[in-house]
């Protein structure tokens, strides 16, 4: 990796010769043989990093910045200063940035436009969205706050548990995953949001899930969960390296990215499909 000692903590792709990952204060990317940093995004502490095609990334992190790639990398004005946390690019014309202080941001193509966020949430840090259509997304963070937009207003879900949540991902509007502090799963059945049991035991800072019977989630001290659409088991890692980002496109490789808190050092892991 031809990158500085420093914890990569997200990453999002369209291949395997085209990857990006949050690495400290720049972002970097991977052209299939080796890992650089992206020219003039070396000056910014970004938290999220998502696409939903090769012209249509976008970065997100400190005092609002958003960088969009729509065949070059350029900073788009946010209304707000909070620090965003996450990102989640549905299609070019709607794209989701939330962050601290209840950011809930929506781009739709043109504009970042603010939402508001309910009373119970504002103040909260929400750290993770995912997006099905324009009136499905969710949104989760702090005290266990999981959010639903339905094309108009955000609402709260019961999660009835107060840990932070820090990353959402589903599949269909009743097949969503939560995940976070104390080795937290919970899954939206279209309903209610019930705990799911992995063995986990520290954070888990990072999910994907690919469909009904293939999930993963990543997180403190090298570990990595899977579900087969029954149950969660852990996957091995090899090394106590904390794991904050994961990518797995639907049939094709398994990226993983984190760091290690006694070098410093970056890690990466990859399971070719």
């Amino acid at each position: 990796m031809s990158v500085k000692k420093g914890g990569l903590h997200g990453i999002w792709g369209t291949n395997s010769g085209n990857v990006y990952a949050l690495w400290s204060a720049a972002v970097v990317h991977f052209d299939g043989n080796t890992w650089l940093p992206v020219p003039g995004l070396d000056k910014e502490h970004f938290w999220g990093i998502h696409g939903s095609e090769a012209a249509n990334v976008w970065a997100v992190g400190d005092q609002g910045v958003a960088f969009h790639f729509d065949g070059h990398w350029h900073e788009v004005k946010t209304p707000t200063k909070q620090t965003l946390r996450g990102v989640f690019a549905r299609d070019p014309a709607d794209v989701w940035a939330v962050g601290d202080a209840g950011t809930l941001l929506h781009w739709d193509g043109h504009v970042w436009t603010a939402t508001l966020a309910p009373t119970e949430a504002r103040g909260r840090s929400i750290l993770g969205v995912w997006s099905r259509t324009p009136n499905d997304a969710w949104a989760v963070g702090d005290f266990g706050i999981a959010l639903h937009w339905d094309g108009v207003q955000w609402t709260r879900g019961a999660t009835g548990i107060e840990l932070p949540l820090g990353a959402v991902s589903g599949t269909s509007a009743d097949d969503v995953w939560a995940v976070g502090s104390g080795g937290t799963i919970l899954h939206y059945d279209g309903t209610n949001w019930r705990p799911s049991s992995s063995g986990a035991t520290g954070t888990l800072f990072a999910l994907w899930a690919e469909d009904r019977k293939n999930a993963w989630a990543v997180g403190d001290h090298g570990t990595i969960v899977h579900w087969d659409g029954a149950r969660w088991t852990p996957s091995p890692f090899g090394s106590e390296d904390d794991l904050h980002g994961i990518w797995a496109p639907i049939g094709r490789d398994i990226w993983v990215v984190g760091f290690s808190k006694t070098s410093g050092k970056t890690s990466t892991w990859r399971r070719k499909h």
